[in-house]
Order: C-alpha cells, then structure tokens, then sequence
C-alpha cells in the first residue's frame, strides 16, 4: 500500500510537472524568448533575488552555481525590464579590477550556428557569440551590451539584428536575410558590465556624468562659477542653490558661491562642463574612450539570394499609433541606399519640396529637444526654403545655439520651430531666462492647431541617472495629456534613441537608450495610442553611425519617415 502510494506520488508529480511545461509551451508561442526563459527560471528554481524591488533581479542556475544574468534585449524595439538589472550591475561592477577581465574583440568569436552560408531572402540567420576577456580567458556570466548587424558595401545595403544574452559568456545574434548579395554580419561589444556598473554608481552619488556650470555674478563685475547636478548634494556641491524651481520642477542643484558676498539669487548664466573627477584618473578616461563600441575581429561573410523584402502595404499615416511602441528588430534596413520600413509603406509620399510643402501647410511642426531634433529643424528649414528667424520677443539675444528658433514661408502657411528641452542642456553659455521646460512649451500650442510635434530626451539626459530622467518624462507627460485634450488635431510624436560610437562621447549611451524606453514606454502607456514613437536605433546601428549627430542623408530619412505618418501623399 504505502508502495502504491508512494508511486502515485511520483505520477501526481511528474503529471504536474508536463502540465506545468506543455503550459509554458503554449505560452511560449505567444510570448517572447526571453519572457518565457525569465518564467522558466521563475517557476524551476525559485531563486529570485532582490534588494530593492524596482531595480533587482537576479536569477540563479543552481544547476551550475553561477549567476544567471537574463537578456534584456530581445527582438522587441523598445526596452522593457532594463532598469531591473541595474543595483546588479552597481553592486557587482563599480569597482575595476583591471581592463584584462573585460571582453576583447580580438580573443572574442562569432560564428554561424548552422553550417550552410547560403540563405534565401527572409530566412533568420543565428550566429552564436563567445566572449573572452583579454587574458584570453572565455566569459562565464553575462550581462556585456553587445551590436549585431549585417552590410554589404557593394550594394550600399545593411540591417540590424539584435542579441540573446544566454548568461553564461555567450551571446545569441539574430539576423534576418532582407537583401540579396553578399553581406558581412558584424559585431561589436558595446558596452562591458563594468562600463555600465562603474558609470551608474558614479551617477547615482553625483547626480551626473559631466558636471554642468553656473555662474554667478554681482553689480561690481565679480563672478563667481560652481558645478551644477541633478543631486542636492555632491562631492564639489556640499552646500548647494535649489534651482529646482527654475528648472520647472525637476531636480536641479548648483554650489553656492563662496566669494564676493554672492547669492543663489545671483546666478545668471549656466553652460556645458566636461568635469568629470573619475575620469581624472588616465586609466578610467581610456576605460570610456577606447574600450566600448569596439568591433569584433571575426566576422561572416554569407550569400543571399532571392529579391529583396517588400514593405507592408498599409500607408504609415494609417497605421496604429500603439502599434510603434511594440515594434521588433528589424523595423526596416536600407538596400541601395534606400531605406524601406517593415512597418508600414512610406512610398506614397514623395522626398520633394512639393510634397513637403504641401503636407505641412497650414500644419506647424514644433521640435523640442537636443541638437539632433536641431538638425530635423535645420534641414527642413533649408530643403523647403524657409527664412529662418531665430529667438522670441521674450528671450535674451546671446551667443547660445541652444535657444528658441523658428524658420516660416508665409505665402506657403508654413512654419516650423525647435527648442531646448530643460537642464541638464549642454551647450555655450546661455542665459538662464531662457531656461523653458518642454512642458512649458506644449502649453503655448493653441487650441485649433493641427501641428506636428516631436518630442525628444536622449544625449543630454543620458548623463544624468533613470530617477532623474523620468522627472523629465513625467514633467512633460502633464502637458501632453493637457495638449491632447485641448487640441485633439496634433499629430504627436517621441523620436527615440540613436545610435553612436563617437570615442569622444563617453556616456554609456547604449544602456542609457534601453532604460530611456523603458521609462517612456511605462510613463506613456496609458495614451501609447495616441503617440507614434519614431525608432532611431536600427538604422544607426546598421548604417554605422559614428558621430553624436548622425549626416544629413540619414536626416533626410528620418525626418521622411516621420512625415510619411503625417501626409497621405
């Protein structure tokens, strides 16, 4: 009897246990990769660790007894769960032992994980990715941000992938065939996870990567300049001014002056600073200059055959604005040096000055944000001739570049306008009467109005930690609900991330880009379906893109894709 039951025992458990994963079987189909990895670690080992639920999360091989880093990055366009992974990064890789245990694009490989090269077109195309460090040494957790993509320079063609971290060292890269020739797929190690745990752990005691500056001056011609962050305390801002307030509400902090009998109420002007103390040590500025966004040695060249994927059919002005925030690698890639979307059909607009003028008359279009959204506004205001004007009747007349511009063709109804986002804002030195949040501006637009507006946080937020960035988001989202409420014609869009590989640039750009989504993604989920996000990252990573502002040919693209979801033709 007791054998009996024993036995049935097992049945129950083993029944319980093929349920359990015929379950998970069904879900894997509607879910993705990695979500139902993250369930399956869940449920099988129950050891999920944290130390603070918003930001850790730790999963455990126990099989193994190391550490199961779980990939962030999975086909989705838009980041999910990468704030998660941060207090693990910060309390497992701020301190740098040496550049030796970080992974090296010479010892790293690649290679394909079947052992044909020919591939038809829409074919997916799996290359498996070990790292080792630079003793030559293989990688055993995971964790590195890792690039995969592939180009053909013959056919002025390429295309981006995106990459599985497995956990232990290796990494998955998937690729999809979407042209015919012979391209190359290439990898790059981004980021190590030292970059990104030594970067944020800095951020989160500063407040900032790169110290802003105000200055403060008196009657007598006395100044005085101090650093500025987004913490109320830092290592040169024990005593600080609250400039909060000006700010318009989210965190803003400068040292209080200490000569001349100078005030808070006596600062005058803030511009761009470069201090940075951890990188005053020689070691740490190679660190972040020289070691990330470096090219694996090893890469693969394949054939494929076929004709060329097609975009869909829908118009991008018909499509769902919720379906943006759900895209998937890849949302399009460039062949003969045309780009083509694979989410929607932007062919029934034409890149004319016709057609543009057409489409925006009588529809203002308003950019607020860094110098990247700048240079939407300049190159519109050159391919449609516009007379550029710049500065209000309200704001100082100075040197800054990063001030209120407006470019109009009067006889034509058009007119076109880009702004500054709020500090951290790097630029020349500037009056702070011109300090304006991006909510501020919303609430200018008029009730009537059937303008385009693009919102954008990127190079300048990226300096400054998540908590700060999403003040930024929430500051604005106000006015966005605001804004859609009172003038339901606005076409509203956010123009995401970009990709860079500038060595001068030493923010840690690509984690940055993931936790940027995610917060945008979570602040806006409730009215995603009446904002279009406008993905950057695919093409500036297929398309190699080096410099903080990408050329006037990828603009040009980018800012026809965003008109193609405005214009019918």
């Amino acid at each position: 009897m007791c054998r009996s039951a024993y036995y049935l025992d097992i049945i129950v458990s083993v029944t319980g246990i093929i349920s359990m994963l015929l379950s998970m079987l069904r879900r894997f189909q509607q879910a993705s990769l990695s979500e139902t990895i993250a369930e399956f670690h869940n449920v099988s080992t129950r050891a999920v660790a944290t130390n603070d639920e918003r930001y850790t999360m730790k999963f455990r091989k126990m099989t193994l007894h190391t550490e199961k880093f779980h990939s962030y990055e999975d086909s989705r366009i838009v980041s999910r769960n990468t704030l998660e992974k941060l207090t693990w990064y910060i309390e497992n890789y701020k301190y740098l032992p040496g550049v030796n245990v970080i992974p090296s694009p010479t010892y790293s490989k690649m290679f394909l994980s079947t052992n044909k090269k020919e591939f038809k077109v829409g074919e997916l195309i799996r290359v498996k990715i070990h790292l080792f460090n630079n003793m030559n040494e293989p990688l055993r957790s995971g964790g590195d941000i890792l690039r995969i993509w592939m180009t053909d320079r013959y056919s002025n063609s390429n295309s981006s992938g995106y990459i599985i971290d497995n956990g232990d060292g290796t990494y998955t890269g998937v690729v999809r065939a979407l042209f015919p020739g012979k391209p190359v797929i290439k990898a790059s190690i981004a980021l190590s996870k030292y970059h990104i745990g030594i970067a944020y752990d800095y951020m989160e005691r500063e407040g900032i990567w790169y110290y802003m500056t105000a200055k403060f001056e008196g009657r007598n011609g006395s100044s005085v300049t101090t650093h500025c962050s987004t913490a109320s305390k830092f290592s040169f801002g024990n005593r600080t001014c609250d400039f909060t307030k000006i700010n318009h509400g989210m965190s803003w902090y400068c040292g209080k002056p200490e000569k001349y009998g100078l005030t808070c109420d006596d600062w005058t002007t803030y511009s761009a600073g470069k201090f940075n103390y951890l990188l005053k040590n020689s070691s740490y500025d190679d660190f972040y200059r020289n070691k990330k966004n470096q090219y694996l040695i090893t890469s693969i060249k394949i054939l494929i055959t076929g004709e060329r994927a097609t975009s869909p059919t829908m118009p991008c002005y018909r499509r769902p604005k919720e379906d943006s925030w759900e895209d998937h690698v890849p949302t399009g890639y460039f062949h003969k040096d045309t780009f083509y979307s694979l989410q929607c059909n932007s062919s029934h607009l034409m890149r004319s000055r016709q057609s543009y003028l057409k489409c925006l008359r009588g529809r203002p279009a308003h950019f607020f944000g860094d110098s990247t959204s700048r240079y939407w506004f300049v190159y519109l205001t050159e391919f449609l001739k516009l007379t550029f004007k710049q500065g209000r009747w309200d704001e100082i007349k100075d040197k800054a570049w990063q001030k209120y511009a407006y470019a109009e063709d009067k006889e034509s109804n058009i007119s076109i306008t880009w702004a500054p986002h709020e500090l951290p804002m790097y630029g020349s030195e500037a009056s702070i009467r011109n300090i304006r949040s991006v909510a501020s501006r919303l609430d200018d637009i008029s009730a009537d109005s059937k303008g385009i507006v693009v919102l954008h946080w990127y190079l300048h937020t990226a300096r400054i930690p998540p908590w700060a960035y999403r003040e930024h988001v929430i500051n604005a989202k106000i006015a966005v609900l605001n804004l859609l409420r009172r003038a339901p014609n606005v076409s509203l869009f956010i123009k995401g991330p970009h990709a860079i590989m500038y060595k001068g640039n030493t923010s840690p750009h690509d984690f940055a880009r993931r936790f940027n989504e995610q917060i945008l993604y979570e602040e806006f989920a409730s009215i995603r379906d009446k904002i279009t996000y406008l993905e950057q990252w695919d093409m500036t990573v297929s398309s190699e893109n080096i410099n903080v502002h990408p050329p006037k040919a990828m603009n040009a693209v980018m800012v026809h894709h965003l008109l193609s979801h405005v214009c019918s033709k």
